[in-house]
């Protein structure tokens, strides 16, 4: 057993009394419950004060030697007073050597030894006094051996992240701590998320928590250690350092005094304890679940997901365990995990308050790497690198965008996990190209890339490049691979590595035969994807241009939407069924949860069929749309103004075009036809089941009313699609004079709500815009902007007179009745 860290500090005046205290201390010694450490300790050749300081910080108990000697040195002092800081001052005990003026020290509060705090050499009897000291030094060592509280170092050694900000010098676990999504999958289609008191629950006593490569497992793992303390007494081991192993004691014990305090023996004779077992894999002797079930209360075992498939899933072990999975995070608990990043700071122990609109601002860019978890999985691993990636490593090489360098980041992140160093990624870099570009042109033709394909790549490509083999095999590793090798088939575990590579190749050689036939193809979610990441890595016009003339051809026949009054007076008896005033009673954080909750449940649309012209048509214009919104997002700054201007009109119109089609269709008989005989089977349902028929006069009102909702509907949703593609702080000037050059509402709409998200309530360009609808009466434009104002309101910080001035500009300065789960529905 490792018994407890003591550290001597003394002024070495006064080294004799050390040495007398150091062998009055032998038996506690003899008896494995301390170990102890002073300067002498330091050999030739290590650094003196760095020593010192790191015996200091790892000390569990700090002895305090004092005399007129030490309180004059000043390095005693320091010591002294690092000691007296520390959270626990119980582990702190002064020892009066000499009469001194110590009360006078920080010292003063702590109970001193010996007795009474008076000093050694004042005592009849020397002898006594040590007998003295040392009987009170023992109680404390067995008061600490008795507790099993949690070592402050191991505490500490948990609470490290990788993770670094400027503006806070260190970042612990707990700064940026959110838990996670964990699930107990009912069946196929029902999944229950638990939260951290299932695990401290006493009736889930067998536990295994399976997960993706950084979902996050060992942080899960870390922080259950240290939050079922108060119910179980629980220790953390780490699986990849178990193997065939028999003697499972030893290593509980072994786990058990790095993290806690106290006497093996009597601590496993407790009840209420638990065991964590990180890692846990199949090379692990069968025996241990036995061990673990059988000797601790609570078991909780953290595995890969494929390592669980492959070699446990049927296993009968396992049978009395309940199987949770880590999933992506939420858009609320990613937003939870921003606030928490961007307010890191040591200005202040608490986080600081961070305004909404530079949340919202770092979450444009997340969700832009992450593409709706198609990419990158929401895990907060990659949410906090890309953050660290965006705030301070930048490219010097601007030919690569500052979205294409993140993405660059995790790739070589992943490398160096590998084990792969920095004179082997060029190596890598060449290699996944090369693959990447061999696994697309077999899929073309083939349902799927397997090891035959995989083995002939490899030979063709030893022929035409070298590589060492033992970079291919720490690419193929088992345990989390780059190059995930089943099999049936062969794939990049990571999809944005896949599409790195290829977007990479595409900017560097493709053919415009290619980009064009991209460019048509590009409602396929892959080619979306590919183009994507090939502008992130290009700044030729080649690509552009390509796209640009694509997006021209997309129903050019169609005019764009201007949401003037003749186009948007169908929708506009409406408004008498819906609210005029939506804003919420409950607090801002209330309402952006709601909000991204809602948007969570948006699933991501399948990929239309070839046979629906149309609708394939429409998705090839909205994927246009994002591609375009990348390009002015990333590429803006080294345009011309007019080729801005020209890039951002061809977006906006393009989306106003797709509208102007949908509000068009809705206006059509045909539309009206499906509608009725929609509502005709319902009609039969309803006289079948409750013998109810509905008269001509409420059949055409109702009708009437879904032609109008439809519209309202779509024509919300793409103007959210618009602005949210061409949402940037550096293209809001060139939005504002295109605005000034198409005065249409939708314009004018398109341009107040991009500024309304990044510059927040702007009072008189509201008043403006609310008169010019009201001029020309377009009262439906009036309310859809109404809408916008309140929403905002909703889920950001206003300042209050700036938000009572744009209520009554609205002529909504009434009082509030929350109506805003209408508006959110």
């Amino acid at each position: 057993m490792e018994g407890l860290k003591v550290f001597y500090s003394y002024c070495h005046v006064d080294e004799l009394f050390r040495v007398k205290l150091e062998k009055w201390l032998s038996t506690l010694r003899h008896e494995g419950l301390i170990s102890e450490w002073y300067d002498g300790k330091i050999t030739a050749g290590q650094q003196f004060n760095h020593e010192i300081q790191e015996n200091l910080d790892k000390a569990d108990l700090v002895l305090l030697l004092l005399s007129q000697d030490f309180i004059a040195s000043t390095a005693c002092i320091e010591e002294m007073q690092f000691a007296i800081s520390r959270k626990d001052k119980r582990r702190t005990i002064p020892i009066i050597l000499k009469p001194c003026a110590w009360k006078d020290t920080e010292c003063e509060p702590l109970l001193a030894l010996p007795k009474d705090a008076k000093p050694i050499t004042s005592w009849s009897s020397e002898e006594d006094a040590w007998l003295e000291i040392s009987t009170g030094i023992r109680k404390v060592v067995q008061e600490y051996l008795r507790t099993f509280t949690i070592r402050e170092s191991y505490l500490e050694e948990i609470q490290a992240v990788e993770f670094v900000r400027q503006s806070k010098k260190k970042v612990t676990l707990d700064d940026i701590f959110v838990f996670p999504i964990v699930s107990i999958d009912k069946n196929t289609d029902m999944r229950e998320t638990i939260s951290s008191n299932f695990f401290e629950s006493s009736e889930n006593k067998a536990i295994i928590v399976l997960g993706e490569e950084v979902s996050g497992k060992t942080t899960l793992a870390r922080i259950l250690w240290r939050k079922m303390q108060t119910e179980y007494s629980t220790i953390l081991l780490d699986g990849t350092a178990i193997f065939k192993s028999k003697n499972f004691d030893e290593i509980v014990q072994k786990a058990f005094s790095a993290q806690l305090y106290g006497n093996f023996r009597e601590w496993m004779e407790l009840p209420n304890r638990a065991v964590i077992v990180d890692d846990f894999h199949h090379k692990i002797s069968r025996n241990a679940i036995e061990y673990f079930t059988g000797k601790f209360d609570k078991t909780i075992l953290m595995m890969d997901i494929d390592e669980y498939l492959v070699y446990f899933k049927d296993d009968s072990l396992l049978a009395a365990f309940t199987p949770t999975t880590i999933r992506a995070l939420s858009l609320s608990r990613q937003e939870e995990l921003v606030r928490k990043w961007l307010s890191l700071s040591d200005l202040d122990a608490t986080h600081l308050e961070v305004d909404e609109i530079v949340i919202d601002n770092a979450e444009e860019k997340l969700n832009t790497v992450i593409a709706s978890n198609q990419i990158v999985p929401r895990y907060p691993f990659y949410v906090l690198s890309i953050l660290q990636t965006f705030e301070a490593f930048m490219p010097k090489d601007f030919s690569i965008t500052a979205y294409g360098h993140c993405y660059n980041a995790l790739v070589t992140a992943q490398l160096m996990r590998k084990g792969i160093g920095a004179d082997g990624i060029d190596s890598c870099f060449n290699f996944l190209t090369e693959l990447s570009k061999s696994i697309r042109a077999v899929l073309k033709r083939a349902d799927h890339f397997g090891t035959k394909e995989y083995e002939e790549f490899k030979s063709a490509y030893s022929g035409n490049f070298f590589i060492q083999q033992s970079i291919v095999s720490r690419l193929e590793a088992k345990d989390y691979p780059i190059i995930q090798v089943q099999p049936d088939h062969v794939r990049f575990d990571h999809q944005y590595i896949y599409y790195y590579f290829l977007g990479k190749d595409l900017a560097s050689h493709g053919t415009d035969a290619e980009i064009d036939h991209l460019c048509e193809n590009i409602h396929l979610k892959e080619n979306a994807f590919i183009l994507i990441f090939a502008i992130h890595h290009t700044e030729s016009r080649r690509l552009i241009d390509s796209i640009l003339r694509h997006s021209l051809l997309s129903f050019d026949n169609i005019q764009p939407a201007t949401l003037e009054p003749s186009e948007t007076n169908f929708m506009q008896e409406l408004m008498f069924d819906l609210p005029e005033k939506i804003i919420s009673l409950r607090s801002v954080e209330e309402n952006r949860k709601e909000e991204r909750d809602n948007s969570d449940h948006e699933e991501d649309t399948d990929e239309p069929s070839e046979e629906n012209y149309e609708l394939l048509q429409v998705t090839r214009g909205l994927k246009i749309i994002e591609v375009l919104g990348q390009i002015l997002k990333n590429r803006a700054g080294s345009f011309d103004r007019n080729a801005v201007l020209q890039i951002l009109q061809n977006t906006i119109n393009l989306g106003l075009r797709i509208l102007n089609l949908f509000l068009g269709d809705l206006r059509k008989p045909e539309f009206t036809d499906w509608l009725r005989s929609r509502l005709e089977e319902a009609e039969n349902d309803s006289i079948r089941r409750d013998n109810k028929k509905f008269d001509d006069a409420k059949r055409l009102r109702f009708i009437e009313k879904t032609i109008q909702l439809f519209g309202h509907i779509v024509t919300i949703g793409m103007i959210a699609k618009i602005t949210h593609s061409i949402s940037s702080e550096k293209l809001i000037e060139p939005i504002s004079l295109l605005c000034e050059q198409i005065r249409t509402s939708a314009y004018e709409l398109i341009c107040f709500r991009v500024r309304l998200f990044k510059k927040g309530v702007e009072v008189q360009p509201l008043k403006n815009l609310v008169e010019t609808f009201k001029t020309q009466k377009n009262y439906w434009a009036e309310r859809l902007l109404s809408f916008y104002v309140q929403s905002y309101i909703n889920t950001h910080k206003v300042d209050h007179r700036k938000k009572q001035q744009a209520l009554e500009i609205l002529g909504l300065n009434k009082p509030s009745i929350d109506l805003s789960h209408i508006s959110n529905r």
